[in-house]
This record gives C-alpha cells, sequence and structure tokens, in this order.
C-alpha cells in the first residue's frame, strides 16, 4: 500500500504554500493555530511548490484513471462512470486550464533561470491576472478627484522585462556573514541603531541578539564564507574571529517570535510573540520584564521616536500602549474590526495603526478615543508609515493600492492605483526633498512614487511576487525581495539594479544596517543572512565601532 500522508504533514504543506505565495500574515496565523512550528519536519529538506506539484499529480493520477474507466465504459458499457469527486476536480481543472490559456503574461520571462521552476509551482496559485490584465487594460494611477495622471507610464506593458541577472551584481560569498544557531524558520530580525549588533526572531521560540564583525571575510588574506557560531543561552560562545561574545538569547518557551523593534537609543530590545506576551530585555540579553495584556498573537511592536512608549498590536483586535520605563499597560485601544497588522509613530503623542478591518486609525497617548478613524480601503490595510516629515501618512491593501492621507482630511488625499494584486508592503525615502514613497506588490513589481506630483518615478520588475521594499537610510539605495528567494538593491537616482543575493531559504524579513550599507535577510531554512550591499563601485562606509 503506498505511503499515506499525515495531518501533520497536509498542515505543514499548507503552511509552506501560504508563505510561498506571500501570504505572510495568513500563513503565520495558521502555523500558529496548527501548531506547524512545533512538528519534527526538516522543512529545509521539503522543495519549494510541494503542495501544488501534489495536487498536480493527484490530477494526473485522476486523469489517468477516468481515462481508464472511461474505456471500460465503452467495452462493458458499465455506467458507474468515474466517482464524483474525480469529475468535479477534473473540470474545476480544464476550466483553469482553458481560463489560463485566455490571459496573457504581464511579464516576460528570461534570464538567469534561477529558481525559474521552483517560482512557477509557488506563485501558480496567485499568477492568473487580474481582470484588468484579461481585458488588455491596466488601472491608471488615479488622484483624489478620481483624474488619471498624464505623466505616468505604463509599468505593466508586454515589453516590461524583469532584470536578468549579471554575475558580476552577484553578492560574493565572501562578503557574507551566514548566521546558525535557530532551529527553525527565522522570522524577523532588527539592527540595531546605534551599534552592528543585529537582532534575529524564531520559529523555535528565541530571539537572539548576535554580535556582527565590522569587517566581512574579503578584508581578510584568507577570504572565504563565514559563519557565526550559535549565541544561545545560558552559555558564552566565542566568534570565529577569537573575539569573545557576551550576548546572550532569552528563550520564549514553546512560542514563536512574530515582531521585534530596539529602543531608539538602542539600550533596549522587545519581542512580541504567538502567546500575546511582550518581552523586554537590555542590549546585552538581561530580561526586564515580560508584558501580558493581549489575548492572541502579537503582530507587530513599535517603540515611540523618544523611547517613552511602546506600542504592540495584535490578533486579538487590540493596540496595548506600554510605558517603556515601568513595563506597564496604559491603555488598550480597540478600534479595529479585525487583526492589527502594523503601527507607525507620527511623534511621542500620536501613532497610527492598520487591519484587517480595513480601516486606518490615528490614536493619542493621552486618550483611547481615535483623532481619526479612515475608511477608504477595501481590503486588508497591510502597512501603514508616516512620511519623514509627518505631514502625510501612506496606507497599503490588499485591495491593490496605496492611500495617502492628511490628518486635515477625513478622506484620502490620493489613491495609487497602477498595483494590479495585493501591496504588502511601503517605505518613503528618508529624504523628505524627495517626496518618495516605494510600493511592493504580489504583481512582481516594486513602483517609486513622487508623492508630491503623484507621478511614477521607476517600476523596478521581478519575476515573481515583491514582498518587501525598504530605503536605505541615505536614501540612494532600494532594496526588494521576493517570493523566489531574491533580494535585490536598486539605485534610487535611475531605477538600475546595482547588487543581487539568492537566498538559501525563503526570505522572511529583510532589514537594512543604521549606516546604511549591509542588509540582513531572515531565511526559513533556520539560518539569517547579513552581505555587503553597496554597488561595487561605492566606496565603503566605516561602521559604528561601539
Amino acid at each position: 500500500m503506498a505511503n499515506m500522508i499525515t495531518s501533520e504533514e497536509v498542515n505543514y504543506l499548507i503552511f509552506r504554500y501560504l508563505q510561498e505565495s506571500g501570504y505572510t500574515h495568513s500563513a503565520f496565523a495558521f502555523g500558529h493555530e496548527s501548531h506547524v512550528y512545533r512538528s519534527n519536519i526538516d522543512g529545509s529538506q521539503i522543495p519549494p511548490g510541494v503542495l501544488l506539484s501534489f495536487l498536480q499529480r493527484g490530477l494526473s493520477y485522476v486523469e489517468i484513471e477516468a481515462s481508464l474507466k472511461d474505456r471500460d465504459l465503452k467495452e462493458n458499457k458499465d455506467h458507474t462512470g468515474v466517482s464524483s469527486t474525480a469529475s468535479v476536480l477534473l473540470d474545476v481543472h480544464r476550466i483553469l486550464v482553458s481560463r489560463q490559456a485566455l490571459i496573457p503574461p504581464i511579464i516576460a520571462g528570461g534570464g538567469n533561470g534561477a529558481g525559474a521552476a521552483a517560482a512557477s509551482n509557488k506563485m501558480a496559485a496567485t499568477r492568473n491576472d487580474d481582470a484588468h490584465a484579461a481585458n488588455g487594460k491596466t488601472e491608471p494611477l488615479r488622484l483624489a478627484s478620481g483624474r488619471e495622471s498624464t505623466g505616468a507610464r505604463n509599468p505593466f506593458s508586454l515589453s516590461a522585462k524583469a532584470p536578468d541577472v549579471d554575475p558580476e551584481l552577484m553578492v560574493n560569498s565572501s562578503d557574507t556573514f551566514v548566521l546558525r544557531a535557530h532551529d527553525k524558520d527565522v522570522f524577523t530580525c532588527s539592527w540595531n541603531p546605534r551599534s552592528s549588533c543585529l537582532a534575529t526572531g524564531s520559529a523555535d521560540g528565541t530571539v537572539r541578539i548576535w554580535a556582527i564583525p565590522h569587517l566581512f571575510p574579503s578584508a581578510s588574506p584568507t577570504a572565504g564564507p563565514a559563519a557565526l557560531p550559535a549565541l544561545s543561552a545560558p552559555i558564552t560562545l566565542h566568534l570565529v574571529n577569537g573575539s569573545v561574545s557576551t550576548k546572550k538569547t532569552s528563550l520564549l518557551k514553546s512560542i514563536e517570535c512574530a515582531a521585534l523593534d530596539w529602543s531608539p537609543n538602542g539600550l533596549f530590545l522587545c519581542a512580541g510573540v504567538s502567546d500575546g506576551a511582550l518581552y523586554v530585555w537590555t542590549e546585552t540579553g538581561e530580561p526586564l520584564g515580560t508584558l501580558t495584556k493581549h489575548e492572541a498573537p502579537i503582530f507587530c511592536v513599535k517603540w515611540s521616536p523618544g523611547g517613552a512608549w511602546i506600542a504592540s498590536g495584535s490578533v486579538d483586535k487590540s493596540i496595548v500602549l506600554w510605558n517603556a520605563e515601568t513595563k506597564t499597560a496604559v491603555r488598550t485601544y480597540k478600534s479595529h474590526e479585525g487583526a492589527v497588522l502594523d503601527v507607525s509613530w507620527l511623534d511621542e503623542k500620536r501613532f497610527a495603526s492598520s487591519s484587517c478591518g480595513k480601516t486606518v486609525v490615528v490614536h493619542s497617548v493621552e486618550s483611547e478615543t481615535p483623532l481619526k478613524i479612515w475608511k477608504g480601503h477595501s481590503n486588508d490595510v497591510n502597512a501603514v508609515r508616516w512620511s519623514p516629515s509627518g505631514t502625510m501618512l501612506a496606507s497599503c491593501s490588499d485591495d491593490c493600492s496605496v492611500k495617502l492621507w492628511s490628518l486635515e482630511s477625513d478622506t484620502p488625499v490620493a489613491t495609487l492605483g497602477l498595483h494590479t494584486k495585493e501591496v504588502c508592503s511601503i517605505a518613503w525615502s528618508p529624504n523628505s526633498a524627495d517626496h518618495l514613497l516605494a510600493s511592493a506588490s504580489f504583481d512582481k513589481t516594486a513602483i517609486v512614487w513622487n508623492v508630491q506630483t503623484r507621478s511614477l518615478v521607476h517600476t523596478l520588475t521581478h519575476k515573481t511576487a515583491v514582498l518587501w521594499v525598504g530605503f536605505n537610510p541615505d536614501g540612494q539605495l532600494i532594496a526588494t525581495s521576493t517570493s523566489d528567494r531574491w533580494v535585490f538593491v536598486w539605485s534610487v537616482k535611475d531605477g538600475v539594479l546595482v547588487k543581487a543575493f539568492r537566498a538559501a531559504g525563503d526570505v522572511h524579513d529583510v532589514s537594512w544596517n543604521e549606516t546604511g550599507d549591509r542588509l540582513a535577510a531572515c531565511l526559513a531554512d533556520q539560518t539569517s543572512v547579513v552581505f555587503d550591499a553597496l554597488p561595487a563601485s561605492s566606496a565603503p562606509i566605516p561602521m559604528d565601532k561601539s
């Protein structure tokens, strides 16, 4: 008898499919409820796209079975036929195949072909273009008045091609640190704003603080791939270069870390985890408190700009405001009708939040009554970010749009509507004079906008869904990560690809360091990677030696 698949294995395959397709929030919630993170399945041994592969093979089997039964019907006049389940499966399959044949590809393939088959499997469920693409139309950039922008070019024309990665742009292994210590997927990472320390949070129930060396192996006569030792509690381990690290990790029992954030002065670290607790440590890993108020997993945690407050958002639809000094809950905000997905501080007294309830809310630390409740989106609002000047808030949503808001208005100032699929990440250029906003979407593009003129600046085209976008601190570079394990670095000035990194596992999170010359990526293969993100022609930026 053939081997039978267990429910635990089915859950893991569904979890992996959600991750690979870019459904980060759904994957986290499903993983928590199904206890996937506690399973003994070694995800690094399972190739991408396995669930779809199994389904495709199953359909092939049903097709063969149907053919054999059809033949038997003709020969034996037997009208038992194929089972109703098989018939339904075949009907659905044939409809999808015929529909796919009618939809032209939006972005041409080609290039180095690395992971092309895996990427095809990963995004099979989301690669069918929406009605705009099927009709050969693209939604124009629309202003708040509904007028179309005449200055924006069409980024989704059939001639637009994803970049071929020049081998010269690939990150060298000698310009890379591989951080190995976690036992399961690494979900999130955060650089200390005042030193070269990196914090990583994982599904294995730990947070680890790494002391990243100031020089890559390429600066050594014996250059080569470098791996830092595990920095796990309760013991102290030595770095490969002989220096001693006292950085520790704090065990989070059998729970998963989903959010990390350093205090503005870099002295404290907080982590939001799947049991609803908020953990706070010093930069050396000494525990300061376990703060409990939420009743469900925490999705986001953010320190206020001055460090006096911590805001945490949860699946329980609430936001808790914590006094960072006393480690006590000050207020609980319940203005959202769905899980809270993101928080962004405007100043020391006000912050905005977004949720699965389709709303964007502005709160005050002085009252639980909302300052603003904006209802412009028609689907989950994945992220919110205040502009550097503080005059505008950007939000992005599964409704395929990016909206701009002002405290002076109850409706969106503008709607940026060029994306054709879910928009999952946004970032402002730190240079407020540039007026640049970037957005990343499942439609395989990242778009850089000029919000002052409401015009498109660059369309950064990829071969699969773009899951994250972020400017480096000086605003000269912009990085993107994709569902097929790539991290790209682009020039903001001309939109040209200047660096590319191919990860060994799915990329869950990416973070720029404070000096803007290094990127950290958290991977599904239980590792994190730190690599040189500067173009080859750039002069090295000296790192903080503190």
